[in-house]
């Protein structure tokens, strides 16, 4: 059985890839990218088109605004950055309307 694949924003800028082996319930490390925006607090998977959307909060200490970040996801899983689109600052929570394009998305605070 192949692995799940996880992913993990964290607030040092970093999302990770993770293995997660369901029969020996372990976690592995494959890869991260740094190229995300500050506090990459939600994650989420559009399957339709092999992507990772990421809502980044921003920092308000230092004057950053908030972004979205669109990846590529490979077959196991690592990322390589799309696209990037200026957010409101703060939020923490992405939705999208279900379509085979997701032209529209949702930020809450």
């Amino acid at each position: 059985m192949s692995p799940k694949i996880l992913f993990v924003g964290s607030y040092d800028g970093n999302i990770h890839t993770l293995h997660f082996d369901t029969e020996k319930k372990t976690l592995k490390k494959v890869s991260k990218v740094s190229d995300s925006g500050p506090g990459p607090s939600w994650q989420m998977c559009d399957h339709v088109n092999g992507e990772l959307w990421s809502n980044n909060e921003g920092d308000a200490e230092e004057g950053t605004g908030g972004s979205v970040d669109c990846y590529k996801v490979s077959e196991t899983g690592e990322l390589s950055i799309k696209h990037t689109n200026p957010a409101v600052a703060g939020a923490v929570s992405l939705a999208a309307i279900p379509d085979d394009k997701l032209s529209t998305i949702f930020l809450a605070s």
